[in-house]
């Protein structure tokens, strides 16, 4: 049984990385050689009625987002933010980005390094002592080319109580007590690794001395103007009345004893919100341009290969794209840096089917 929960938890992971690389795929076939954007006129009407008509089918509960440099295309919510209560979704709803996350997390450790806090090819047991595979460093979390084992793995079973949530400090103490060396040796291939992005995380929170929450906000969202993200998890302390609550058909979801942890999901964020830091990125208003070149470089293997991933990123240039999915929460996000189109989707209420076939609609129009 614990084999075959294991064969199931790879196959998910496996599944939200390739996913994202197909759509990668469908845009690369056409959104590189398209810089014009269409006019506005029917089709606005068109998708937003089909939209409505999703959410009243419930086969999607979210927002859309498309927009061109920074303008907006497109955009709406349908649905609920809380469907046992009936509370609908607002322009400023919160939605669970899952593993769209993991990009403003590589942002945090870019603050740090280009602040001369840290260095990417600086071991991470140097900032966990009692660590002893002492060949990853932070770029290999970062490529996902560290060899370390997913975290949910790693402490299912009875090594921890399920009485109270999981930690990122939980999550470093056992990685530095329990694993004695990596899967395999740092950079030899690519591996997706949620455990990865928790220690980058934790990493931010030995640094900096904050919490990756507080970091987060004082970096990241308060200086952007993102008045509806931040991170939050079952540690968390203070309210988030516009929290999205995800659901499956008239049943909201409750948070997992695994959400306690952060970096590798965590973030919560408003379709609004979004386009704020898009835009930030656009206009190097976090890290300069040297930075944000070298975390849209995929990383290199050491037999000269390609990862397909830079920091937080899957990239095909001049595509970034990432998917998300966790909690009845699934999310897409697609950026190409050359014509400054971006269209995001998030869903809230388990509709596994609905992103891509949203993502394949917004791409007709463009």
């Amino acid at each position: 049984m614990e084999g075959k929960r294991k064969m199931l938890k790879a196959k998910m992971r496996a599944k939200i990385a390739l996913g994202s690389l197909l759509l990668v795929g469908l845009v690369a076939q056409g959104w590189a050689q398209m810089p014009d954007f269409p006019e506005a006129g029917a089709w606005e009407a068109r998708l937003d009625e089909w939209l409505k008509e999703a959410a009243e089918e419930r086969d999607f509960n979210g927002g859309v987002l498309a927009a061109a440099d920074g303008k907006v295309i497109f955009k709406g919510v349908y649905g609920y933010a809380d469907i046992e209560k009936g509370t609908p979704l607002t322009l400023q709803s919160s939605f669970r980005l899952a593993s769209v996350s993991k990009g403003f997390t590589a942002m945090a450790i870019m603050i740090l390094e280009q602040q001369g806090k840290l260095s990417y090819d600086q071991p991470v047991a140097d900032f966990f002592p009692e660590a002893e595979w002492t060949e990853v460093t932070v770029r290999h979390l970062l490529h996902h080319t560290g060899g370390l084992p997913d975290y949910m793995d790693e402490i299912s079973g009875r090594r921890f109580s399920r009485q109270k949530p999981l930690t990122n400090q939980a999550v470093v103490e056992h990685f530095s007590r329990k694993v004695a060396e990596p899967d395999f040796r740092p950079g030899r291939r690519f591996e997706y690794s949620n455990t990865g992005y928790v220690l980058l995380a934790a990493i931010v929170e030995e640094v900096s001395g904050q919490s990756f929450e507080a970091f987060l906000h004082q970096q990241i969202f308060s200086p952007l103007g993102m008045k509806h993200s931040r991170v939050w998890n079952l540690v968390s302390k203070e309210p988030f009345p516009s929290k999205v609550v995800t659901h499956r058909g008239k049943r909201n979801l409750r948070p997992d004893w695994l959400d306690g942890v952060a970096g590798d999901g965590g973030v919560f964020c408003s379709i609004e919100d979004y386009l704020k830091w898009d835009v930030a990125l656009r206009k190097y208003q976090l890290v300069d341009r040297e930075a944000w070149k070298e975390a849209t470089t995929p990383g290199v293997l050491s037999n000269g290969k390609s990862t397909d991933y830079g920091f937080g990123w899957i990239v095909d240039e001049p595509i970034m794209a990432h998917d998300g999915g966790w909690l009845g929460a699934r999310t897409s996000v697609l950026r190409n840096e050359q014509n400054g189109l971006l269209v995001a989707v998030f869903d809230s209420g388990g509709n596994d089917e609905a992103i891509e076939v949203i993502v394949r609609k917004l791409l007709k129009l463009f």
